[in-house]
């Protein structure tokens, strides 16, 4: 893999069939120390001291027809040294404008930043919208152009395309370690499958009249037969004699009362006259009226675990020995779903004690969003049929909450479901990993929200401040302009050691509110500030973007010059309330400000400054709601968790 990170690797493409165009290009972007003129001096000021290598860090390949910057650009990605960046003029007759060209590139290499440069209005920015749709990928260029921003320009959209590269690569990595758990999982379930496919039961297909429809070869030979000897046959001719009366009921309910699922136990004869109990679950199939089909029976052979319950039923200490130093909760409710027994592990999971739940009801332990789902499966329960769900639960004190994945079947007495036990395992850390793991991904696409919106705000400060410099040469915008790159670099910076700190420690931490404010208020000096009270709250990096969105809201669209910032604690929790003294916000919108792309007015900004502070405040378990500040303006309040 080649090192993206090295300057000299940024490859740039000039298309125009103006030569001398070339010769600007390279003039302007590979310009060395000794050959600065007062444009290097401007640049100096903006940007810092620079060394050569750090000027020189293009590659600038030129051509004067669309066909021929395809070929170019094919030919790179062959040898996988692509170009960054292209500059294509409109204009190239008598080949292809570079309308055609930027589609036919972006075919084959669609990274690419392409910057369009024409003197002309050949295409209006609606009609470059209609034929590439919303991209962040191209920028018109006005002819002549000015060599700051041709260079400054040069350096934001090679950095941007250097990043892009970094975020795939990493995106590359974690979509092969998917594809490596996906793989396993897969092989797993096809495991699984295949045991349960070819697991050694009885299957047979019966009639309303009790005729067998089909019998699997494995079930006709553990009874003693063939295939063909039980098709066509009754049924009942392999049920002992002295379960024959109340199985036949039973079937006849199933018909009756088209109970699609159900379960029984009887004992069936081979034909050698053998005995064996079974367990049998039942599936009916309707056919397009309702009307009963057939009824679809899988055996199991459950002889050995009848004659277990004998022996138990012998020897209850065995029994109970067994189910005490269960890993699991095992406990048995009765039909009023009273509790009847809880062993060992239920005590020591939820902290009751055995002789304190007999005779109570599941309902006070069950979390409120989950009771009425248990009540569901209970009833399901008593009418037969096994379940497996999962479900909350406090311990004794319910101070915590514990999840548990259960599985609960009924228990019958003489024939009949006289109660229901129930297997339950604890799944909490599983559960809280899942949940962590999906707060992460939350977190990093909110982190990629933040670069895309703050930095483009930052650029569009510098370049503004660039633009009205060369109208009336100021070094105060040159001042704007550095500072604004330089708070970029720096968010960069930030959002680089969140995704690190989100990545290892996936936890808050203890950050000072007034240092914060007091660092972000240097960012606009033509506002005067008061703060008082101070506090440390639980945040992590992403925090001095939230509180700089709602200063620069203030100063930017609301034109306020005075912000008064009160830090106040309160128990637990700190309160930060930012006043300023703007226009202030409309009734009509207030509900509306926080959400995702929201914009009010002809502003040209993103509208998701606010959004992200909402969402980056709901990582902390924290809020923030606007008021108006009387007599004008609009008062912005954050309650945070104190350190």
């Amino acid at each position: 893999m080649k090192d993206i990170n090295n300057p000299d690797k940024k490859r740039i493409l000039v298309i125009d069939d103006n030569i001398q165009i070339h010769q600007d290009f390279k003039k302007v972007l590979l310009i060395s120390k000794e050959e600065e003129n007062d444009l290097g001096k401007l640049e100096e000021a903006l940007l810092g001291k620079t060394d050569d290598q750090q000027l020189e860090k293009y590659t600038i390949d030129c051509t004067s027809q669309g066909e021929e910057g395809l070929e170019l650009v094919e030919e790179s990605i062959r040898k996988k040294e692509p170009y960054a960046l292209a500059f294509i003029d409109v204009r190239m007759p008598p080949g292809w404008d570079g309308i055609v060209t930027i589609s036919k590139i972006w075919e084959i290499c669609p990274e690419i930043q392409i910057v369009i440069c024409t003197a002309y209005s050949d295409y209006s920015w609606e009609e470059l919208f209609d034929k590439f749709g919303y991209t962040d990928k191209l920028i018109i260029l006005k002819k002549p152009f000015d060599n700051i921003e041709v260079r400054q320009l040069t350096c934001a959209l090679t950095k941007k395309w250097e990043l892009n590269k970094i975020a795939n690569l990493k995106l590359n990595e974690l979509e092969e370690k998917v594809d490596e758990r996906t793989k396993e999982l897969n092989e797993t379930k096809i495991k699984y499958q295949n045991l349960y496919d070819y697991a050694p039961d009885m299957y047979f297909s019966v009639s309303p009249e009790g005729v067998v429809l089909s019998v699997n070869k494995y079930g006709a030979e553990y009874l003693g037969y063939k295939p063909e000897e039980l098709i066509g046959g009754s049924v009942w001719i392999v049920v002992y004699k002295e379960d024959l009366k109340e199985t036949q009921k039973q079937v006849s309910e199933i018909f009756k009362k088209k109970l699609i699922k159900s379960e029984l136990e009887f004992r069936k004869i081979r034909k050698n006259g053998s005995i064996l109990w079974v367990h049998e679950r039942t599936h009916l199939f309707l056919d397009d009226k309702g009307t009963p089909k057939e009824l679809l029976v899988m055996c199991r052979d459950i002889s050995d675990r009848k004659q277990i319950e004998q022996q138990l039923e012998i020897s209850e200490e065995k029994y109970r020995t067994m189910i005490e130093h269960s890993n699991d909760m095992i406990w048995t409710l009765n039909e009023k779903g009273e509790f009847t027994y809880f062993n060992k592990r239920s005590e020591e999971l939820t902290g009751y004690k055995s002789k304190e739940g007999f005779g109570k009801t599941f309902v006070p332990i069950i979390l409120e969003e989950d009771l009425e789902m248990v009540q569901k499966v209970f009833m399901d329960t008593l009418a037969g049929n096994s379940n497996q769900y999962e479900v909350r639960i406090y311990d004794a004190e319910k101070k915590n909450i514990l999840t548990l994945s259960v599985n609960t079947a009924p228990i019958f007495k003489d024939g009949k479901i006289v109660g229901s036990v129930s297997f339950g395992r604890d799944i909490t850390k599983q559960k809280n990993a899942e949940k962590e793991l999906t707060t992460h991904q939350e977190h990093r696409k909110l982190i990629n929200k933040i670069l895309s919106h703050d930095l483009t705000n930052n650029l569009s400060v510098a370049r503004s401040a660039l633009r009205l410099n060369k109208e009336s040469p100021e070094t105060d915008l040159l001042d704007k302009a550095s500072g604004s790159i330089n708070k970029s670099i720096q968010l960069i910076k930030r959002m680089r050691d969140l995704e690190s700190f989100v990545s290892f420690q996936r936890g808050l931490a203890s950050f000072n509110v007034n240092n914060i404010v007091n660092k972000i208020v240097k960012n606009y000096p033509s506002v005067s500030y008061k703060i008082t009270g101070k506090a440390n709250v639980l945040a992590d990096e992403a925090f001095s973007s939230v509180i700089d969105n709602i200063i620069g809201n203030a100063v930017i669209h609301s034109g306020t010059k005075k912000i008064d910032i009160s830090i106040i604690n309160k128990g637990k929790m700190c309160e930060i309330k930012i006043a300023d003294y703007g226009v202030g916000i409309p009734d009509k919108i207030k509900n509306k400000i926080f959400e995702e792309g929201f914009v009010s007015g002809n502003t040209g900004h993103s509208g998701l400054g606010l959004f992200i502070a909402k969402k980056t405040l709901e990582k902390y378990s924290a809020d923030i709601f606007v008021e108006d500040n009387k007599p004008k303006g609009s008062i912005f309040i954050l309650i945070l968790r104190r350190v």
